[in-house]
């Protein structure tokens, strides 16, 4: 049974909104919406009181993605990252997990509408209808470390500390 906190992470990411939003109808073709995603975005969420998930998403040009999730609960923490493939057709916006270190998500197979995007944010909506939304980053796609083990925590942890002071 795959845990609540990590389906609704990787179903979908709402981004606080920006400057004006372009809905994803207006793209002339998946590579536009393509290219507009094709970033890093953190996305959060508090689950219940005793457990919230944090995540940086790296969705690469050549189709490849890395998920780093922090999922805290009370008294503990655990780091997760996914690596896998994501693509746009026919304006559905779809991911699939090819390796991960935490055993529930394997094989998991994302499809989202892309609701808007700007330069600031990114809204999605799973097919069930759950939404989400992430905030774009000017971090840098890191492709240096894009294997299970490359995953640093420690550097994963500060760039959450500072997209969280940049929020406020």
């Amino acid at each position: 049974m795959k845990p609540r906190f990590l389906s609704f992470t990787c179903c979908a990411a709402v981004l606080l909104t920006g400057c004006a939003s372009i809905s994803s109808r207006s793209f002339r073709s998946d590579a536009d919406l393509k290219s507009a995603i094709s970033r890093v975005w953190f996305g959060e969420e508090l689950h219940s009181t005793t457990m919230h998930a944090c995540a940086r998403y790296q969705y690469f040009p050549d189709g490849r993605f890395l998920a780093d999730y922090r999922i805290s609960h009370l008294g503990s923490e655990e780091y997760v990252r996914s690596i896998g493939h994501w693509d746009i057709i026919h304006g559905i916006f779809l991911e699939s997990v090819e390796e991960t270190n935490h055993p529930s998500l394997k094989q998991h197979a994302l499809q989202r509408r892309v609701l808007s995007i700007d330069d600031h944010s990114l809204l999605v909506e799973a097919l069930s209808g759950r939404r989400a939304e992430y905030i774009r980053t000017d971090y840098p796609l890191t492709g240096s470390s894009t294997s299970l083990r490359g995953f640093d925590r420690e550097a994963f942890l500060a760039r959450l500390l500072q997209f969280e002071k940049r929020k406020s």
